[in-house]
């Protein structure tokens, strides 16, 4: 009896403990779900504080829970919590290396926080440890966001390019990436490291072509460089600008061309025209365009690797027709709606400025005006009309005179629009710090500078009053310096007005003989006016070669207005014009001078008899028998020859 009730007892005791688990698992269960699900409706509304508390208890109840793990990291980047949000991610992967959304989401993360590098190692990580898919996509669509970076592939000999391996975002950000370099034939060309900077400039040594390999991580592009004797850097055209064309109208344009050195050089370019509008007879750099319909028609001219584009304008006989004319500066394209030949009168629109990866849109110039990139518009006549980009990224060129250290609080040469850096000065023993100039201009050793364009800065120090002992020992301590260094060279370079300077060579000190060439560009409304100090030139293109301490300053100048129209002149009275008709009587045919004239002009005329036959007068308004005569145009005329056979002669009669 007793073992029966002890079995009996066991027996309730196990349905109970089961029963128990079981409750217990539901109820868990059913708040995990839960807890999950209020965690994604703070998702959804974005209410992403609230969210992260939510899905850090789903995790308290279940740490192998990836989605929730994967929210939690989203929401914390909503929140601009990025530094939660990469240790949430690393938590997941080391708890879980399969899970590939992890992988591809912080690869994200870094990216977006500019850590190019760790965003890579993330997708190789997880094509290692995960078979997710996904990653292989993303880790390809990541290597095609790299390029080199480059304006032209085509080097002057004697001359430099700079080159960079960039990664893109797509929404216009350049992220520049330490890579090696190498030239196939160091024979034709040779790249050195940019000072403080991720890129490189290539120098071209003598004419050929050679490949230049850039390699970063496993990622490795290669790209043809071309170096000629004389390289084409810029085109303009006689006449530099023309109005529209009326049909059958025929224009003959000159293109002269500059090279790196700002010397006229001899091309001759490919010329085309990319609508037809307009029929195109080219003749080495001279081309003659003759109007064949109307509409809107580009003129193309290329040469090496430059090319440059001229809008062309066909009016047609309509008056209300009218066409839309753009045209970029910087960077970028512009999107007409609707994309249409010709518009009506009255017609809206939409014109927007679209930018290129690194590019801003700043204004519309030309027929419309303003800083929205998307505006609309109504056809009331031809519409000429420039979008207008700036780079997002600006150079510093920060030089020093005299003696002393520039430190700044961040070491490259390139910055984003609008970005801000302080900087301070040290001076060497013996020198006091004396101002700032270039595009800062205050005395104080601490300064902050804006980029909205690129700058020029230069540190003046100047060395404080010694004795005539303490100069000589100076002076005896450099000339010891000397003997034991290379010789260097310093290289001032300032400007005065509103523009850039660009170096082909970063810094301002420079080893004797050293090539640096300068080009000088205008900002907006203004012109350059040519190089002052110790270089003194009106290209906007010069070369120093370092062989002693230089000073030069770029000089920019307001371009000037446009005068105001003179008044068109009355057009004068059109003359009267007289008409001479002619006839003849019998066989010949009389010659003219002219068929019309104006009033008070003289017509000769001439009255050829055919053969066996002889003029005998003239009738109508004509009178005499001369066979030549000329008639004065006071009103219209008619004059007759008159033509008789020749009689035989009697000898013929026999």
């Amino acid at each position: 009896m007793n073992v029966k009730r002890l079995l009996v007892f066991i027996a309730l005791l196990g349905i109970a403990v089961a029963t128990t688990i079981f409750t217990v698992n539901a109820v868990q269960a059913n708040t995990l779900e839960e807890q999950y699900e209020r965690a994604n409706e703070a998702f959804q509304a974005e209410e992403f504080e609230k969210s992260v508390e939510l899905y850090l208890e789903v995790l308290e109840m279940d740490a192998s829970h990836q989605e929730a793990r994967r929210k939690l990291a989203q929401s914390y980047i909503h929140l601009d919590r990025m530094e939660e949000a990469v240790q949430t991610l690393n938590e997941g992967i080391y708890a879980a290396p399969e899970a590939g959304a992890l992988y591809t989401l912080l690869s994200d993360v870094y990216s977006k926080e500019g850590d190019i590098e760790k965003a890579y190692r993330t997708l190789k990580k997880g094509l290692r440890y995960s078979k997710d898919p996904s990653i292989q996509e993303t880790y390809d669509h990541f290597l095609s966001k790299m390029s080199i970076d480059k304006e032209r592939s085509y080097v002057q000999e004697g001359y430099e390019r700079e080159y960079r391996l960039v990664w893109s975002d797509g929404d216009g950000n350049l992220y520049p990436l330490e890579a090696k370099w190498t030239v196939e034939d160091a024979s034709i060309g040779e790249v050195t490291p940019v000072e403080e900077e991720p890129a490189v400039t290539f120098k071209g040594i003598e004419t050929g072509q050679t490949e230049v390999v850039v390699t970063w991580e496993d990622f490795t592009q290669t790209m043809n460089v071309n170096v000629e004797e004389q390289v084409l850097e810029e085109v303009t055209f006689s006449p530099e600008e023309w109005d529209a064309f009326s049909i059958g109208e025929s224009l003959t344009i000159e293109a002269t061309g500059e090279d790196a050195a700002g010397e006229e050089m001899t091309f001759e370019p490919d010329w085309a025209v990319t609508e037809g509008k307009v029929q195109l007879m080219s003749d080495g750099p001279s081309a003659t365009l003759t109007a064949k319909e109307s509409g809107l028609d580009v003129l193309t001219v290329s040469y090496q690797d430059f090319t440059k584009e001229f809008p062309v304008m066909v009016e047609g006989e309509s008056e209300s027709e009218s066409f839309v004319q753009t045209n970029v500066e910087g960077r970028g394209r512009i999107a007409v709606t609707p994309d249409q030949e010709s518009y009506e009168t009255g017609d809206a629109v939409q014109l927007q400025a679209i930018a290129e990866p690194g590019w801003t849109f700043v204004r519309w110039a030309g027929d419309i005006e303003g800083t929205q990139s998307a505006i609309e518009h109504t056809i009331d006549e031809h519409l000429k009309v420039t979008a207008i980009f700036e780079s997002n990224s600006h150079e510093l060129n920060l030089t020093i005179e005299g003696e002393g250290e520039v430190f700044r609080d961040s070491l490259p040469n390139t910055y984003s629009h609008g970005e801000t850096i302080s900087l301070r000065v040290r001076p060497a023993p013996g020198w006091t710090f004396a101002g700032w100039e270039g595009d800062l201009t205050s005395s104080t050793p601490k300064a902050r500078l804006t980029f909205d364009e690129d700058k020029q800065v230069r540190a003046v120090f100047v060395e404080e009053e010694q004795d005539e002992d303490e100069d000589e020992e100076v002076q005896e301590e450099e000339e010891q310096e000397e003997v034991k260094e290379t010789t260097k060279y310093r290289l001032n370079v300032g400007k005065s007005g509103k523009g850039t300077i660009k170096q082909s060579r970063s810094g301002s000190s420079f080893e004797d003989g050293t090539l640096v060439t300068l080009t000088a560009t205008p900002s907006n409304g203004y012109v350059f006016a040519g190089w002052h100090g110790d270089v003194t030139h009106s290209s906007r293109t010069v070369t120093v070669k370092m062989n002693s301490h230089y000073s030069v300053n770029a000089v920019f100048e307001e371009a000037a207005q446009e005068p105001e129209p003179e008044p068109e002149p009355q057009p004068e009275p059109e003359p009267e014009m007289y008409t001479l008709s002619t006839s003849t009587n019998g066989q010949g045919y009389v010659k003219v001078s002219k068929q019309t004239v104006q009033a008070g002009e003289s017509i000769s005329i001439q009255a050829v008899p055919a053969e066996g036959w002889t003029f005998v007068r003239w009738e109508g308004d004509g009178s005499g028998s001369s066979a030549s005569t000329s008639m004065t145009m006071n009103r219209n005329k008619q004059v007759t020859a008159v033509f008789e056979q020749e009689k035989e002669s009697s000898s013929e009669e026999e």
